[in-house]
Formats: C-alpha cells, structure tokens, sequence
C-alpha cells in the first residue's frame, strides 16, 4: 500500500492535500459539502439524545419564536419545500411536539403549533444547538468565526433566488386567520 493510500486510511491525516488534487479539494462546492458534513457530524453527537434533526430544530424554533403559522409559512421558514414540511411536521405532530389544525375561516389552510412538551424541550435544544455552535467554530480564531458567519449569510442571502426551496419569512397566522 502506498503511504499516500496509507495515510488517507487512518482516521485522521494533518491536512495535507497533494498538489495533484488541491484544485479539486479547494472547490468551494467541495468545501460547502464537507463543511455540510462537519456540521451533520457534529449535529448528530450533540442532538443524539433529543433526536431532532436540524430542519425539525428550525421548525421548532420558529414556532417557538413566531407562534402558530400556516403550513406555507413553516416550509419558507425551513427554506423546504411543502411536500418535505408536510412529512417533517408530521413526524414532529407524531412525537407529540406540534399539533395542526384546518383554518376557521378557510378549511384548505393547516396551521401549525407548539404543543406543551414542544415548548418544554426548546431550551434543551437551544443548548444543543449553542453546543454544536461551540463545536463547530472552536479550531477557528475570533475572526475567522465573524468572517465565516458573514460569508455563508452574504452567500445564502444573495444566492436565495437560486434555492430549490428558497427561504420566505414567515407571515404570523392566528388559527381564526385560516
């Protein structure tokens, strides 16, 4: 076995890219990738014990912020499509986190809401996510982390339009509102 192959079979390496590829490693939408990885792999070890995925924490979250929104509104919120949100709120109605309803005044509306356990855990899901904030960034200087936060939000922000699910702010539903 090479001592390159030898290398990249050991569960960690310093880092270092052969020339032959570092065009390839460098991509940003290779960076973006492995950086969505990180991210996964972090989530993962920190949430393990809630069992909350990072779509169903933002749902969560906004619902918690925001108070009782269409399924539209929650779907723009995730920056998902309808169909996804339909089966992650319904994951999350099976758990007993959100509870639905039809609109009084139109039937074709569902809307969505924190349940009393919802609300119950969300503290000890934003300590998970201050965790996995903590986590992510603690090999990286005070700004490198300003300057990675700022470029990902200047790239998602302007780049939205392009999204196959593009974030929409939500709009603040009361169940009569339907």
């Amino acid at each position: 076995m090479s001592e390159r192959a030898e290398a990249s079979n050991s569960e960690e390496t310093d880092g270092t890219v052969p020339d032959e590829i570092s065009h390839l490693v460098g991509h940003s939408g290779h960076l973006l990738r492995r950086s969505y990885q990180i991210f996964i792999s972090i989530f993962e070890s920190s949430f393990s014990q809630m069992g909350v995925s990072p779509v169903e924490y933002m749902i969560l979250g906004t619902l918690e912020a925001l108070g009782t929104l269409d399924m539209s509104s929650v779907a723009g919120s995730a920056a998902i499509d309808n169909a996804s949100c339909f089966r992650v709120v319904g994951r999350l109605e099976d758990r007993g986190l959100v509870e639905t309803c039809r609109g009084d005044k139109d039937q074709r509306r569902r809307l969505v809401g924190l349940t009393a356990r919802g609300r119950t855990i969300m503290p000890s899901l934003h300590k998970c996510a201050a965790m996995v904030e903590a986590r992510m960034f603690e090999r990286l200087t005070a700004q490198e982390r300003g300057d990675f936060a700022a470029s990902m939000k200047a790239f998602a922000t302007r780049n939205n339009c392009l999204s196959r699910a593009p974030f929409r702010a939500p709009a603040r539903t009361e169940k009569g509102d339907g």
